[in-house]
């Protein structure tokens, strides 16, 4: 199959760039208010991610045996993810349907 160097640097889907050290030159500094901004909408999608997970996993283990609860359980993660989706694109950030999958 494929190999992929997965060093700590050079990991498969890794971001970090390698540049040529320069004397004297520091990194920017990236000022703590959009530190912490950018730290609060990833805790704002993670916990976006935790819920539409949890009524997925109600609706699978209702279907079959609950047809009412599954269909509550169902509107709520679509609901979910649809609020997720849209958090993501007003913040210009990123969403992963991978996140949110379960598997049955």
């Amino acid at each position: 199959g494929n190999v992929y160097k997965n060093g700590c640097i050079s990991g498969y889907n890794c971001r970090h760039k390698l540049i040529p050290y320069k004397q004297g030159v520091r990194p920017i500094e990236i000022p703590a208010k959009v530190v912490a901004h950018e730290r609060a909408v990833n805790d704002k999608q993670r916990n976006f991610e935790r819920k539409i997970r949890y009524f997925r996993k109600l609706a699978l283990l209702y279907k079959g045996n609950n047809g009412i609860m599954y269909m509550k359980a169902r509107e709520k993660a679509i609901a979910w993810n649809k609020a997720y989706i849209e958090f993501s694109k007003e913040n210009g950030v990123p969403y992963y349907p991978s996140r949110t999958q379960i598997l049955d």
